[in-house]
């Protein structure tokens, strides 16, 4: 009975978040298809977690063609999505539609008794349409930035991944008389999913238009280096920053950074927004900001202005708000609970 209540909970929590998270998309007003196609995979979640809400509650049952049919519709609004959300990606056309088909025959079956039971073909369209779009993910993996977008790719696919595997665990214990709506596994289901419109909030409000207009946060979308060339990059880079630590220098411009490094500031400045999700001024703040954090520990007794000047700062306006936008509070309250801490170990 408990599980029962807290699914109930879950699912309705779920289906607000949804809604919520669609109007939020739709409020945008850089209107990309990526938007549209991740909209619509929220409300189609929020109808069918809704309805299904409403048919274990209230025991309306004639809703379960309209559960079946979003069911089927949602892992096809993922893939759509995972093609449009990647830089260069094709303009859909009207081919799209034909996404649509397995639910429509899905109905089709169902409705003329040649499928007594739909469990198996679900489970078999959601596994077929997430392994293609690991193979998209897999192909075009670079194409997927900045990094923040990469990783929140791979935390909704594996998201996915995860509960269409308890969905087979929920259909096998089916079949041994478990009951569906009160198993274990359905309530690992609604957490899993929970979880994802958790992300999907979270990332939205950080990471502004990132989901929906990826372009918008990298200021570069093609990358003149080849693979090899990168890892070279980036190898070269971490080193001349762990050893030489030119973020220290207040006046450094991205095309002393250039010279650094023998490698075009254009470069420069697509490998960082590609790497860090920002533009060089802003991670070189982060840098800098990390680095007076270091000073305040090691360095009790120096002043905090003789610190910002040391990590690379020329005004206590700026070195306050990014020190603030780091680490969450100010650098003395920072040097205060970092000393605190060490006196209790």
């Amino acid at each position: 009975m408990k599980q029962r209540v807290l699914a109930l909970v879950l699912e309705g929590a779920i289906s607000a978040e949804m809604l919520l998270f669609a109007i939020f998309l739709l409020t945008n007003r850089r209107r990309t298809p990526a938007l549209y196609l991740l909209a619509g995979l929220s409300l189609d979640l929020a109808g069918m977690i809704a309805a299904n809400l409403l048919i274990a509650a209230e025991g309306f049952s004639q809703l379960a063609d309209f559960v079946l049919f979003l069911d089927l519709l949602a892992p096809a609004l993922f893939y759509l999505y995972l093609t449009q959300v990647r830089s260069e990606a094709k303009p859909l056309s009207w081919t799209a539609a034909a996404h649509t088909l397995p639910a429509l025959a899905a109905l089709a079956l169902w409705r003329s008794g040649i499928l007594s039971a739909m469990d198996v073909y679900v489970i078999a369209c959601w596994s077929a349409y997430l392994c293609a779009a690991m193979v998209q993910f897999a192909r075009h993996r670079d194409s997927y930035a900045p990094l923040a977008l990469r990783r929140f790719v791979m935390m909704l696919t594996g998201a996915f991944v995860t509960i269409t595997v308890l969905r087979i665990v929920i259909v096998a214990n089916a079949s041994g008389g478990a009951p569906f709506l009160t198993g274990t596994a359905y309530l690992f289901v609604l957490i899993a999913v929970f979880l994802v419109t958790c992300q999907f909030l979270f990332t939205a409000l950080h990471y502004p238009n990132l989901l929906t207009s990826p372009a918008s946060c990298v200021k570069y979308g093609r990358s003149a280096l080849d693979a090899a060339e990168v890892n070279n990059l980036e190898t070269r880079f971490d080193a001349l920053f762990q050893e030489q630590k030119p973020y220290l220098n207040p006046d450094l411009t991205v095309a002393e950074l250039s010279m650094m490094l023998d490698v075009p500031a254009r470069q420069i400045s697509q490998f960082i927004n590609s790497r860090f999700g920002t533009n060089v001024p802003a991670y070189m703040n982060q840098c800098r900001a990390r680095h007076a954090a270091c000073l305040l520990v090691e360095s009790p007794d120096k002043p905090v202005k003789i610190v910002l000047f040391e990590a690379g700062f020329t005004s206590k306006n700026i070195f306050n708000r990014e020190f603030q936008r780091n680490f969450g509070m100010s650098p003395t309250a920072y040097r205060s609970a970092q000393l605190e801490n060490e006196k209790e170990q």
